[in-house]
């Protein structure tokens, strides 16, 4: 069986699955998010289109597989305050981020030059927005779309799709191959956003979004949150910026009404350096705290 040799069978039965759901069934759908959704619905399902679109692939039509990889990119191995990475992990076929640092917009370049089709067809390369606000994403992609550059701004939630009025903190690019006779199922790069901060930017002097204020502390606000990505800190900081935009201080109003200032490079006010660790909540959430706080508010 050629999709057996070439171990393409999972990949093609994910295209299959893909192409063949209601409402989806032209190429600009599948190159949307409407045939990609987190969650598959039972009643989105075509059984029969599936077995009639798997009989109709010829050997020498199977579709490719992508095979992506990380170029450059804006998201660090040590991005907050508890020291946690944005690189959450990497695969060929699916990249995972997560937005922890104050940026207003993070870069990623994806480059997708490993993907061959098996049978030596030419493949053009097709990069969309599945999940997330179109104006808020954009794309720079080489001319044989073999690379690309990918601008993400902050996302607050938003509605998963029209039909869905659930609202999502993630957001999902995809790059499809196409060889001329089949499409690729998507390689996805996927961010999650921790929408349980109430954060807030604005424009600095030089036209920049530069962040404002963050407020941490979903567990006060009973805010949910994902325990195996995000964690909750009882405590605001506020921040201010010199006219090029450079960070001067930020104030720390922590939930109990203790103040706290800090300088650019994280020193107190009384020229300590405040330390963190992760503990967990009564209810089993994973809470930030700061080791030496007391110490710092008592000089």
């Amino acid at each position: 069986m050629r999709l057996e040799e070439e171990k393409l069978i999972a990949p093609t039965l994910q295209m299959i699955l893909r192409r063949s759901l209601k409402g989806s069934y032209g190429a600009d759908a599948y190159k949307s998010g409407s045939a990609h959704p987190t969650v598959f619905e039972i009643e989105s399902l075509s059984p029969e289109r599936m077995v009639s679109l798997a009989a109709s692939i010829a050997p020498e039509d199977i579709p490719s597989m992508i095979r992506m990889k990380v170029i450059s990119e804006d998201f660090g191995p040590d991005a907050d305050l508890a020291g946690l990475t944005e690189q959450h992990f990497t695969t060929p076929s699916a990249i995972a981020r997560i937005w922890r640092g104050p940026e207003y917009k993070k870069q990623i370049t994806l480059s997708v030059e490993d993907t061959k089709d098996p049978n030596g067809r030419d493949l053009q390369f097709f990069w969309t927005a599945l999940r997330g606000d179109p104006e808020k994403i954009h794309f720079s992609p080489t001319e044989d779309g073999q690379q690309a550059t990918i601008e993400i701004a902050w996302h607050e939630p938003i509605a998963i799709n029209p039909r869905h009025p659930r609202l999502t903190s993630r957001v999902d690019v995809g790059v499809i191959a196409w060889n001329g006779a089949q499409f690729s199922a998507p390689a996805i790069l996927s961010v999650s956003f921790p929408s349980h901060q109430l954060r807030e930017y604005k424009l600095d002097e030089a036209g920049a979004m530069r962040l404002h204020t963050i407020d941490y502390d979903a567990e006060g606000r009973s805010a949910p949150y994902d325990p195996l990505l995000h964690w909750s800190a009882a405590w605001q900081d506020t921040f201010d910026y010199d006219h090029a935009g450079q960070l001067n201080q930020w104030r720390r109003v922590s939930a109990d009404g203790s103040i706290i200032d800090f300088a650019a490079d994280g020193a107190s006010s009384s020229d300590k350096t405040v330390d963190y660790q992760m503990i967990k909540s009564p209810n089993g959430q994973p809470v930030l705290e700061m080791q030496n706080a007391e110490e710092i508010e008592a000089q």
